[in-house]
């Protein structure tokens, strides 16, 4: 038996023990609880970290005093837990669940909880810690994994993709409204492009507005507003009292409330390319937010980039694509035109022996002299249709080298007047003389194609179709402009409109990347391809290209059957002419032609009966005249074998039914030049100039 002393002793230690533990319990960074097993989880015991946990203090719980525990559990959770603990304490095992409860402030946390059911005193003792960080990271690492699958599923097609990332946004943030877009420059200033913008329209104009601009991306520039604070300074901006802030920058009159935003900017590799905008979270937007969405504010940043580099080699391929088109076109025009210019140049020399033997019978029927004339017509139509493919096919072979654009717009027009003719388009010419450029004649002729075909497209369906094609000097540059009398573009799209795959036409009859093209061929000439309003009331396109200072040049002319040559007298300068073809009709029409002039015709089917001609008797050729593309030995290696192996000096004229062909190809030595389909004229003409150099 213990003395009343004794008792006294003992619980004063008790006591002293209980206020130790009841201290050791306080401090301990676990919330420590004994409680009884009923609905309300009726806490017998609680330590002061439960105020930590729920907000509340201890006492409120203890006998349910204020409130029961089951009162802060969250309700999706409370059936779960509940199963959990009775099945493993019936069992006499301990149990370890992680549910959510709400914090007086509303916020919601995620607890850890662990305990085991004592049968001799018939409650519940365990310990609670918060985990919610642990879960948030889990969940953000979730998100992420998510996010990324997405991104390979979407990713092609960027609005899906972004459209895919702003909802999910809005959901984890709980944020009211918001939107994503791509960080861009326009002259050393950023700006935001946006594919992924809430629908908060409010009125059937801006829901309009919002359905016809969305697809393209909606561009914001305005940098005094919350979003180019951002931009500006590239650091995040939190604000809960929007209205307040001195950047806000006002909302247009029916906009939704802006009270609390959030801007995010997005980088890779230390670059801003995107930015994320969260508006109207119910509890408010923090710096801890930020961070804690801050590993997936870095992925975004890598997978825009990885959007931008997709988009950007797609429309790199496409014009690959293109530009092996246009050269299997440029092929395919050579190989027709050389069959077309060879039968072409028949025609036209049997008509012009036919004139030659009726003589003055054709003055006497006027009838008959208008049918030739129609004939000869037609043939120059061709002639000019064949002349502009020879300036197609011949895009980028020569390289960089000065040219004169008025050269180009010429041959440009010829190839497509009829087409704008009978689609009933009136077109002004407006074209200077000597416009000399550096680069690419074939590649600007592309542009200038590119721009009529443009407005061409612009006046389908208007009543007036008038197209002004102009060509000029201004100071230091030389400008090349198209305009049209269309409806023009409007302006919410002008700063689209050179952007690849954007096109305001069907799919079947636009791609998109025309003016893309066209505007990267006139910066590879170091120029500027610009956008007005034009004199018409429709588009203005304006190509303005640094004026090359033109080299002396000592260029052969190829006379083309667009231009007729002066009359020359038939028998002045008469001499021995090698004529030397292997399409047997086309020498013969050739042969009487220049036999008529006076002249004397030796005749060979190809360049190794020419080469034993000129063995047999190399004086007694005053000129050769040979066609270009020959089977056995071709006009330029006819000429390479005469120069080096029999060492003569004969003047050679080429001929060429081939529209593939540049002087730039020939020899510094040959004396002439002329293309099929060519008149009695020209023919003469070029093989007199040859005669008067010999001499």
């Amino acid at each position: 038996m213990q003395s009343p002393v004794e008792k006294d002793e003992l619980i004063a230690r008790l006591s002293m023990l209980n206020g130790r533990l009841e201290t050791i319990f306080n401090f301990s960074p676990v919330v420590v609880f004994e409680c009884l097993v009923n609905k309300n989880w009726t806490m017998l015991y609680i330590n002061a970290r439960v105020e930590d946990l729920t907000g509340h203090p201890p006492q409120d719980f203890i006998g349910d005093r204020a409130r029961s525990f089951a009162s802060v559990i969250h309700p999706e959770d409370a059936l779960r837990i509940e199963k959990t603990i009775t099945s493993l304490i019936n069992r006499n095992l301990p149990y370890e669940v992680e549910y959510r409860i709400i914090h007086k402030d509303g916020d919601v946390r995620w607890v850890w909880d662990r305990g085991v059911y004592s049968q001799a005193e018939g409650k519940l003792i365990g310990v609670m810690m918060d985990v919610t960080e642990r879960r948030r990271r889990e969940e953000i690492s979730s998100l992420i994994s998510e996010v990324r699958s997405r991104f390979i599923e979407l990713a092609p097609d960027r609005r899906l993709f972004y459209d895919y990332l702003l909802a999910r946004l809005l959901e984890v943030t709980e944020s009211g409204y918001g939107f994503i877009g791509d960080v861009l420059e326009e002259k050393g200033r950023p700006y935001l492009k946006s594919y992924a913008i809430s629908d908060i329209s409010w009125s059937e104009e801006t829901a309009k507005f919002y359905r016809d601009t969305i697809p393209l991306g909606i561009d914001f520039k305005n940098l005094d507003t919350l979003f180019g604070e951002v931009l500006k300074t590239k650091t995040p901006l939190i604000t809960n009292d929007a209205p307040a802030h001195p950047k806000r920058g006002g909302l247009p009159p029916g906009h939704p409330p802006l009270k609390a935003f959030m801007g995010v900017p997005i980088f890779c590799h230390e670059k801003l390319v995107a930015m994320v905008g969260l508006a109207n979270r119910a509890k408010g937007y923090s710096a801890g937010l930020y961070d804690e969405f801050g590993p997936l504010f870095d992925v975004i940043g890598d997978m825009v980039q990885a959007v931008r580099l997709e988009q950007d080699l797609e429309a790199q391929r496409v014009i690959t694509v293109h530009q092996a088109k246009l050269a299997s076109i440029g092929e395919l025009a050579a190989g027709v035109g050389h069959e077309i210019n060879n039968p072409l140049a028949i025609i036209l020399g049997q008509l012009t022996v036919l004139k030659l033997e009726l003589g003055d019978e054709l003055k006497l029927t006027p009838g008959r002299a208008q049918v030739f004339e129609k004939i000869e017509t037609a043939i120059e139509r061709i002639g000019n249709i064949v002349d502009g493919l020879r300036a197609f096919a011949r895009q980028d072979r020569a390289g960089s080298a000065p040219f004169d654009l008025a050269v180009v717009v010429d041959s440009t027009w010829l190839l497509l007047r009829d087409i704008y003719q009978r689609a009933s388009m009136h077109v002004e010419l407006s074209v200077e003389r000597d416009l000399w450029v550096l680069g690419s004649a074939g590649r600007m002729q592309q542009v200038l194609v590119n721009l009529l075909n443009n407005a061409r497209d612009a006046l389908e369906g208007c009543d007036e179709r008038r197209i002004s094609l102009r060509a000029y000097r201004a100071l230091e540059s030389v400008v090349l402009e198209v305009a049209d009398s269309g409806p023009g573009v409007a302006t919410e799209i002008r700063e689209k409109i050179f952007d690849p795959f954007f096109t305001t036409k069907e799919s079947s009859k636009g791609t998109g990347i025309g003016l893309a093209i066209t505007k990267r061929i006139v910066k590879e000439h170091q120029g500027e391809l610009t956008l007005d309003q034009g004199p018409l009331g429709g588009a203005l396109f304006r190509v303005t290209l640094p004026l090359h200072a033109k080299a002396a040049q000592d260029r052969l002319p190829v006379e083309s059957s667009a231009t007729v040559a002066p009359p020359v007298a038939t028998t002045k300068g008469a001499g021995t002419v090698l004529l030397v073809d292997d399409e047997e009709a086309l020498r013969e029409v050739l042969a009487t032609m220049l036999t008529r002039a006076g002249h004397r015709v030796i005749e060979a089917s190809d360049g190794i009966n020419a080469l034993e001609v000129l063995k047999e008797n190399p004086q007694g050729v005053d000129v050769v005249v040979t066609d270009m593309q020959m089977p056995k030995l071709t006009g330029p290696q006819l000429l390479q074998r005469v120069r080096q192996e029999l060492g003569l000096a004969v003047p050679f004229v080429y001929i060429t039914g081939g529209i593939d062909v540049s002087l730039e190809s020939m020899a510094q030595d040959v004396s002439g030049a002329i293309a099929k389909p060519f008149t009695r004229e020209q023919i003469l003409a070029t093989l007199h100039k040859a005669l008067e150099k010999k001499t």
